[in-house]
């Protein structure tokens, strides 16, 4: 009689251990199909959210203006239509870049700019050159730029004389 205990209690316990082990295999694949549908469904709202947002960079208003003003410059000035066609072409594809955020510093990215428009005024701050209206003393020995649009940028002692020089 107590062989028998033994056997149905060892019985009881491989069936206990089969059913466990088989409840846990069917629910861990459950969390791995549901989890490579999140990544899915993931993957299509990064997708719907990379195309909303190159849809708003792309502005066609912008775009519209853009290419008016190179029509107007065709015949007035051939080589400056074709540098701002190349510049448009720059920045579409910039626009369309996969990544949207620029992990180079300023100083990669002022050797990629053309020097004679843009002009790397203090160690935080690129500008247009044609943008700054003039030059000014912030009366504490340093020099602040003031741009068409107002803004007002603070000017690396260094670059104060190329500045200087190129609104002249």
């Amino acid at each position: 009689m107590r062989d028998f205990r033994q056997w149905t209690l060892l019985g009881f316990f491989f069936t206990y251990l089969v059913q466990f082990s088989f409840y846990h295999t069917v629910r861990s694949a459950q969390k791995l199909r549901w989890r490579e549908r999140q990544a899915a469904e993931l993957l299509a709202l990064t997708r719907e959210q990379e195309l909303a947002i190159l849809k708003a960079q792309l502005n066609p208003h912008f775009l519209f203006n853009t290419l008016n003003g190179i029509s107007a410059m065709v015949t007035r000035d051939p080589e400056e239509a074709r540098r701002m066609i190349a510049r448009l072409a720059d920045l579409l594809r910039y626009a369309t870049d996969s990544s949207h955020l620029c992990s180079a510093g300023l100083g990669d990215l002022e050797k990629r700019l053309d020097p004679r428009r843009f002009l790397r005024v203090h160690r935080s701050a690129i500008v247009a050159v044609n943008a700054i209206t003039h030059l000014e003393s912030d009366g504490e020995g340093g020099y602040v730029a003031t741009l068409k649009n107002g803004a007002q940028v603070r000017v690396s002692r260094s670059r104060t004389d190329q500045i200087r020089h190129l609104i002249v």
